[in-house]
C-alpha cells in the first residue's frame, strides 16, 4: 500500500499486475470498468492488515459509497474486505475466506451480487498454479453475474398450524423440515420434539407444535412416510434420528 499512497492509485505492486493481468484475460479492465475500494480508508502502520476494529470505522463510508455507485457485482478480495461487507451482519463464526471464496451471494441490501474470493496476494504468495487457476474462476464467475438479475425477494408466507390437515395438501418434489426438541437424544428420559416447521418453497412455510396424539399427528406421519416427496433438512442425521 505504501507504492499505491505514493502514486495515489490502488493495485500499484505486484499483486495489482496480477489482478489486472487476470481481469485482462477475462474481458475486464481493472480501472475503467471497476471502481476499487479499499478495506479502510487509511493505510495501517508497516503495511500490516487492517485490524477488524480499523475496519468497522471505514465501514460506514464504504457502503455509503457503494449506495451510491449502485454496482451489480461486489468482489470482496480477501478477508478484511469480507469482513468489511459482512461483518456487520455475521457477528460470530464469520470464518476466513476460505469458508466464502466460490460463491455467489444475492444481497438484498445493496441490491448487487457479492462474491468472495482470495485477494490477489495470497494467491502470488503460493506455489504452483492451483490457487490461481481457482481465483480466475471464482473472478469469471463473479463476472458472469454482471448480467444476471438477482432473484425476486418476496416476503415470506409463514402459517401456523392449529391443527395438521393442512400437511395434506402438500405437493412438490422437494420440502424442507426442521425440529426444535428439547434435547440431542430422542429416547432420552423427558426429551421430545416441541415443535417443527415444513417449507414448501423459498417462501411459504407451516410452522406448528408438535401434537401429543397420534391422531392429530397422523398427517405429518403421513408427509414424512409420502416417497413422491422429498425431503431435506439443514442436519438430516438429527432430523431422521428424530422421526423414526
Amino acid at each position: 500500500m505504501e507504492v499505491e499512497d505514493k502514486r495515489g492509485m490502488p493495485w500499484q505492486g505486484k499483486s495489482g499486475r496480477l489482478l489486472k493481468k487476470v481481469y485482462r484475460r477475462l474481458g475486464v479492465d481493472l480501472f475503467e470498468d471497476c471502481l476499487n475500494i479499499n478495506a479502510v480508508n487509511c493505510r495501517p502502520t508497516s503495511d500490516q492488515t487492517p485490524k477488524n476494529y480499523e475496519i468497522d470505522c471505514c465501514r460506514k463510508s464504504i457502503n455509503q459509497i457503494i449506495d451510491d455507485c449502485q454496482p451489480k457485482v461486489i468482489v470482496l478480495l480477501g478477508g478484511s474486505a469480507l469482513y468489511a461487507l459482512l461483518g456487520r451482519r455475521w457477528k460470530r463464526d464469520l470464518g476466513g475466506i476460505l469458508k466464502w471464496r466460490g460463491f455467489t451471494i444475492p444481497d438484498r441490501d445493496f441490491k448487487a451480487w457479492i462474491c468472495p474470493t482470495f485477494h490477489p496476494s495470497y494467491v502470488e504468495r503460493l506455489e504452483g498454479k492451483e490457487a490461481e487457476v481457482v481465483w480466475t474462476q471464482d473472478l469469471e464467475q463473479a463476472i458472469k453475474k454482471v448480467n444476471t438479475p438477482l432473484p425476486l425477494f418476496k416476503k415470506p408466507r409463514i402459517t401456523v398450524l392449529e391443527t395438521l390437515e393442512a400437511l395434506k395438501d402438500i405437493k412438490g418434489s422437494l420440502v424442507a423440515f426442521d425440529y426444535e426438541t428439547t434435547g440431542i437424544k430422542p429416547h432420552a428420559p423427558g426429551h421430545r420434539i416441541v415443535c417443527a416447521a415444513v417449507a414448501v418453497n423459498e417462501n411459504e412455510c407451516f410452522v406448528f407444535m408438535m401434537p401429543k396424539n397420534k391422531k392429530a399427528l397422523q398427517p405429518f406421519i403421513d408427509f414424512l412416510a409420502n416417497p413422491m416427496i422429498g425431503k431435506m433438512a439443514h442436519n438430516m442425521k438429527f432430523e431422521e434420528t428424530w422421526s423414526v
